[in-house]
């Protein structure tokens, strides 16, 4: 997912004693595959090691070792821990089914690392590239021909109809990935937002029951000025996912902004009873629930913030927010 960056247009709208904050610091990225950005960078979707094992069923123990392999290493970097994409979550997935398809993983492990070698700036072959199982081997598919990955000798096939079906429901799932990623790329660059709105679009027909393809397509369209398209675009994610905290907290901005701060603390604490770790509903709620009044229950807010986030320009934030509300007392 790629949230709108609801903080940011807080600051611009104006919030009392924070208003003339810096952005944070841009950095660096650094090593082959790993991205390093600030917590309010717009990403792909960002994971933790106990979400990703939550997700896809693996244990963490072995999500460590693929890590330590170099198999499947988590490719963000943020405030200095990481962080596995959307991208490296589809990469996982394609390893277990891979496995569990009767795929050695040493045969797996092998063929990433030749691919990685045969095709320069190739980072996550698993989730870039469609690699079937063919009883003991692997094969991978470019267009409609086949090639072997460690010796990337082209097989000759007599049938040059897909693997699966065009109505397989497999197949449609790994077709609206691929639309969602599109649109990810894009959605970043203005210049590149209609590309972007088509490929979410797309990715929603093909499988009407993709929650993010919705919740990307709402921060589109509300970056875009069309905030009530958006509102009905995070209404659908959630009749798909009703607890999806992505667009649980776009619509507690949304409230806030038109003043409704009450609704708008309902919907950041429903975003928070799905995702307890979700800095930004805490952050936001604290500011809704100083706007109220609340300043007892505020303080506990940004206290967890500062649990959650305590390092970098919007802990600075916080804690100024927590000290002024403590001088109340």
């Amino acid at each position: 997912m790629i949230l709108v960056d609801f903080a940011q247009r807080t600051k611009e709208r104006g919030s009392g004693s924070w208003e003339d904050e810096s952005e944070f610091a841009s950095q660096e990225p650094e090593k082959r595959g790993e991205k390093v950005c600030s917590e309010n960078s717009p990403l792909l979707d960002r994971f933790d090691i106990d979400e990703v094992s939550r997700l896809t069923r693996i244990s963490k123990r072995r999500l460590r070792y693929w890590a330590r392999i170099g198999l499947i290493p988590p490719s963000l970097t943020i405030e200095g821990k990481s962080y596995y994409s959307f991208q490296d979550l589809l990469s996982i997935r394609r390893a277990w089914l891979l496995l569990e398809s009767g795929v050695p993983f040493r045969q797996m492990r092998l063929a990433v690392e030749a691919l990685r070698t045969k095709i320069p700036g190739l980072l996550r072959p698993l989730a870039e590239l469609r690699i079937e199982s063919e009883g003991d081997r692997l094969v991978v598919w470019n267009e409609r021909r086949r090639w072997e990955p460690q010796s990337g000798q082209l097989l000759l096939d007599f049938s040059l109809e897909p693997l699966l079906p065009p109505d397989d429901p497999a197949e449609r799932r790994r077709l609206a990935y691929e639309a969602y990623l599109e649109g990810a790329r894009l959605d970043d660059d203005p210049l590149t937002c209609d590309q972007a709105e088509a490929a979410y679009r797309r990715a929603i027909e093909i499988d009407p029951r993709f929650a993010h393809a919705y919740t990307n397509l709402g921060n589109l369209r509300f970056r875009r000025g069309a905030v009530d398209e958006a509102i009905a675009l995070y209404h659908k994610a959630l009749a798909v996912d009703p607890g999806q905290p992505e667009a649980l907290h776009n619509l507690g901005f949304i409230a806030a902004e038109e003043g409704d701060h009450e609704s708008a603390c309902a919907y950041f604490r429903a975003a928070l009873a799905s995702d307890p770790s979700f800095a930004d509903a805490r952050f936001n709620l604290a500011l809704s629930l100083e706007m109220l009044g609340a300043y007892e229950e505020a303080s506990r807010e940004w206290r967890a913030y500062l649990e959650l986030n305590p390092q970098g320009n919007w802990a600075e934030v916080a804690r100024r927010h927590l000290a002024h509300l403590e001088s109340k007392k």
